[in-house]
């Protein structure tokens, strides 16, 4: 049984230029997941078209490889190259990180993995529980997170991890079959500055679980 660690780091970015080599907390924001995926003995490889994104990985000894796009506008799908880039890795169960989210826990991430190696669920994805309602713009309710007797909840993806068997990169989407969610409170995707600034004074405060306390974080199958 073959795990892998993949991380896809296009340095192209819209709202917020080059952001993976942006400095966060003192570094720049890729590092944070490079270091966490040395916390890990499983193959790790990084496919980017950035050449300081490659001499990153080399100080980690990550290996590196070039992430080629399909076409010139740097547009991707991460699925298909996910499952290219795997035919070549050969990995039986496969861990994506986004390097986007610099806080995580790795307990959480533990724990998904033998939840998919134990064959109790085919995909595990850090989310985090919404019980509030959502609305759209004229008032009318999207949806509830929590029904009236308090017992139904639904989850958002985080993007900050995910934990799956090969076999997903075969489905019309990875994240079909049998799904778990790993409740990712801190799970924080920096999509935007306001979103950089929250993060930043987690990290600061240290308001996130760090890799060896003793959670004991919670798994819910879907």
């Amino acid at each position: 049984m073959k795990i892998a660690i993949i991380m896809l780091a296009r340095i192209g970015s819209r709202r917020i230029p080059k952001k993976l080599l942006k400095p966060f907390c003192g570094v720049p924001l890729i590092m944070h997941t490079l270091s966490f995926m040395n916390l890990f003995k499983y193959e790790k490889y990084v496919f980017s078209d950035s050449m300081e994104i490659k001499r990153m990985c080399e100080d980690y000894q990550i290996t590196w490889r070039e992430k080629k796009f399909e076409n010139p506008e740097g547009k991707h799908h991460t699925q298909k190259e996910l499952l290219s880039y795997n035919k070549r890795i050969k990995a039986d169960i496969i861990i994506l990180f986004q390097g986007t989210s610099p806080l995580r826990d790795k307990n959480l991430v533990d724990k998904s993995i033998r939840h998919v190696l134990d064959g109790d669920v085919d995909i595990v994805l850090a989310a985090s529980k919404m019980e509030k309602i959502i609305y759209d713009i004229w008032g009318t309710v999207v949806t509830e997170g929590r029904g009236y007797n308090g017992q139904h909840s639904y989850y958002v993806e985080t993007g900050s991890f995910y934990v799956f068997k090969a076999k997903q990169l075969h489905e019309p989407h990875i994240t079909e079959g049998l799904r778990g969610f790993a409740i990712d409170r801190f799970g924080i995707d920096l999509d935007t500055l306001d979103d950089w600034k929250k993060a930043e004074i987690l990290y600061k405060n240290k308001y996130y679980p760090v890799p060896n306390n003793h959670t004991n974080p919670q798994v819910i199958r879907d």
